[in-house]
This record gives structure tokens, C-alpha cells and sequence, in this order.
């Protein structure tokens, strides 16, 4: 929105925020969209820490407990979940998802989540723990067999800038809608605004060996194999067997001609012939 500011840690670097967790759920009719959806949460400074499918009773009290109305449209259906965390991660996860509303997400935010692949108020794409409190609550009941690691904090002089601009991908999910946009601020909160924008954060990969840009190993197939495949494989060359070959094939073989007699047999040989 054109009145939310962007929030920068330059006026209090001495004291930024810390690590915290927000619960990120992907409904089930949004999961064909998912790689896309990971691609802009990595976009947005966030790390997966744990992800899981799995589905819910609608009858089970302990689902409402957890995500009260939205409990309904978790129901039924696998969803996809996931524990996500960088700093001030719930609040801009709501960001990041936009106005419950898809259509209103359309109107004032086009480049949130919930607007470009919401279809409708219960179908809305995403869904977001909406406090720090019950973010560690839904996190610890459903990771209850293999909790997430403790939260690390990192050192002054690697914390990254808390202004929430970071690159979105150059695809959109609605035409005639650019990526590099603003995402308006959702459900209440006006003092957050994700823009996309391109920032480095000085990594650079190392280059891909030589050896496996160029393997050295073809696989082995059979001339059958080959022959279904529609491959043509090369005739092998085939020559006779030298009588020496033969030789040293059969060489002290049971039933052929042995080279080496021992001194006992010719002895024997030669008394009886």
C-alpha cells in the first residue's frame, strides 16, 4: 500500500531483531503451486527448517484448537506444512501471504500469495500462525516426534538487514502482473511492506569440476536393451581361435591333453606299454 513504510534495521543495528518461527501451510488446492510458492518464500529471506505432508480430521477438536476458523479449510485434503524462520518471521510471512481475501489481495496487494493463487476467501492458497506465541504452539504439536532444532542466532556482523527487499522470480501466476511490485501489508498490520527487489548477498559458488561437466563413464547396455531403445550398436569383430589359444584354454584341463607329465606316470607308462 502506498502508506506502508519499509522497515530498515540501519536506526537500531545495535539491537536487531532476533531469530524467531512462523507455521507456513500450503491448502490443498495450491499445492500444484508449490515449487513456485518455495521459490518466493526463499526469495523473501526465509529458511525451510522442517516440512511435511500430511492431512486432518475435520472432527478432530485438536485441529480447531490449533488454527480455530481456518480449521475448516486445513480439513480433509493433504496440505503441505512447513516451519520457516528468519527474523521477524511471522510478520512477514502475513506480508508475504497478503489479505485473506484473494480478490482483495488482487486489488491492493497483486503480488502477495493469497492473490495470485487464492481462489476464493476459504481457498486462499496460504495460511500463517498469526503470533509468535501460537507460532511455537503449532510448531511444537505437530513436530512433536522430531521437534526443530533451537532457534541460532547469529553473530552482529552477520545479520542481515532487515529492510524486506529481496528478489522475487521474473514469473508471474496471473498475466499482465509484474513480480518486481510491492506486496501490500496484510491482515492489519500497515508497517510492513515486501518489496522486490534484487539484492546480493556476496556468495559466490565455486565452479562445477571439469569431471562432472564431462563424465568419463558411459552406462553399459545390452544389445537387446539397445535394440528396443531404437539404438544401433556396433557389430563386434570377431576372428577364430588360434590352435596356441585353444592350447592354453585346455592346458592341464581334466579330459584334455595334459602338457606336464610327472616322472610316476611316464615310469608307469612305460612299464605297462
Amino acid at each position: 500500500m502506498a502508506g506502508s513504510s519499509v522497515l530498515s534495521d540501519s536506526s537500531n543495528s545495535s539491537n536487531p531483531p532476533t531469530l524467531s518461527r512462523t507455521l507456513a501451510i500450503i491448502k490443498a488446492h495450491a499445492i500444484k503451486d508449490r515449487f513456485e510458492i518455495e521459490s518466493r518464500i526463499a526469495a523473501a529471506g526465509f529458511e525451510i527448517i522442517k516440512e511435511r505432508q500430511m492431512g486432518f480430521h475435520a472432527d478432530d477438536s485438536g485441529v480447531h484448537s490449533l488454527f480455530g476458523d481456518a480449521a475448516s479449510s486445513l480439513s480433509g485434503e493433504p496440505i503441505w506444512i512447513y516451519v520457516l524462520e528468519r527474523r521477524r518471521a511471522v510478520e512477514v510471512w502475513k506480508a508475504l501471504m497478503g489479505p485473506e481475501d484473494p480478490e482483495t489481495a488482487r486489488a491492493d496487494a497483486p503480488d502477495c500469495l493469497r492473490a495470485l493463487f487464492g481462489q476464493d476467501i476459504t481457498d486462499n492458497a496460504v495460511y500463517g500462525s498469526p503470533d509468535n506465541s501460537m507460532a511455537e504452539l503449532q510448531i511444537n504439536s505437530i513436530f512433536v516426534s522430531s521437534p526443530p532444532f533451537p532457534v541460532q542466532e547469529l553473530e552482529a556482523d552477520d545479520v542481515p538487514p532487515l529492510e524486506l527487499e529481496h528478489h522475487a522470480p521474473a514469473s508471474s501466476h496471473h498475466s499482465g502482473r509484474s513480480a518486481s511490485s510491492s506486496v501490500g501489508s496484510a491482515q492489519g498490520d500497515s508497517s510492513i511492506r515486501v518489496d522486490v527487489k534484487s539484492r546480493s548477498n556476496g556468495f559466490k559458488a565455486r565452479p562445477v569440476p571439469s569431471t562432472t561437466a564431462v563424465p568419463s563413464i558411459a552406462p553399459k547396455t545390452t544389445r537387446a536393451a539397445a535394440l528396443r531403445a531404437g539404438l544401433e550398436l556396433p557389430s563386434p569383430k570377431r576372428s577364430p581361435a588360434s590352435q596356441e589359444s585353444i592350447a592354453r584354454t585346455f592346458e592341464n584341463v581334466p579330459g584334455h591333453k595334459r602338457a606336464i607329465v610327472s616322472n610316476a606316470e611316464y615310469l608307469y607308462t612305460r612299464t605297462w606299454h
